[in-house]
């Protein structure tokens, strides 16, 4: 990432990513978030969500010491120590196989000669990269509301009930909400988490659940914050520009 914007999410949330001044006052050449400039608002919504919930709690939030790609993945370098704060990372991670990892555009995961990025079509296209999900640009973002929803309904396995209302560029970010309550659901438990309301509300995605613990609290406080940094009509997530 380009250093520029690693200092502005520096500023932003100076105790979050002190791990960057730490390791550069060591290493003035260090890449400690070895990703694109893309990714940017994955890494300032994070910021967002761990600093609201330790001032909430009267305390310090926890540090991400970097961040680099997987398969096209973001993994990153932070000791969750609690299942809010793991919720919330799951988000960024799942995020970054939608989000294009140069551009911030809607995204999927791209191929070339063995390597691999999450990557807008026209980006794939220009690099030599060929999408791996056959209907890119029929299930990217802004994908319109009734397709969305038919997509929800028939992969969702009862998470997603109730008042729905489906802005089209936020749809990665609600699929890979309801990714993550599937994911943290206990197959031996007959209750479940459920979002049972969700709607946009000044700007941000409005968000209602029933039966969650900390995991999927984690993960709706992380996609709120997002869904500020994404284009509600575009689905292009917010990168500064850099003078």
């Amino acid at each position: 990432m380009n250093p520029k914007l690693e200092a502005e999410l520096l500023r932003r949330w100076p105790w979050v990513f002190r791990s960057l001044i730490e390791a550069s006052a060591a290493d003035a050449m260090a890449l400690h978030l070895d990703c694109g400039d893309g990714w940017f608002s994955l890494f300032d919504a994070l910021g967002e969500t761990l600093t609201a919930q330790a001032e909430s709690h009267g305390g310090k939030p926890n540090v991400v010491f970097g961040a680099r790609r997987e398969w096209a993945c973001c993994s990153v370098d932070i000791n969750c120590v609690d299942d809010f704060e793991l919720g919330a990372v799951r988000i960024l991670e799942g995020l970054s196989i939608r989000i294009c990892e140069l551009t911030g555009a809607p995204g999927r995961v791209s191929i070339r000669s063995g390597s691999s990025m999450t990557l807008a079509l026209p980006v794939a296209i220009r690099g030599g990269y060929v999408p791996t999900d056959p209907e890119l640009e029929r299930h990217v973002a802004p994908v319109p509301e009734t397709l969305a929803f038919r997509l929800f309904q028939a992969r969702n396995q009862g998470v997603l009930t109730g008042f729905t209302d489906l802005v089209p560029g936020w749809f990665d970010l609600i699929d890979v909400l309801v990714e993550q309550f599937v994911h943290f659901r206990d197959p031996d438990e007959e209750k479940h988490a459920r979002i049972y309301h969700l709607q946009p509300e000044d700007g941000r995605l409005a968000v209602a659940v029933t039966d969650g613990g900390e995991a999927q609290a984690g993960a709706v406080a992380c996609a709120i914050a997002m869904s500020a940094r994404i284009d509600p009509i575009t689905g292009v997530a917010f990168v500064p520009e850099i003078s």
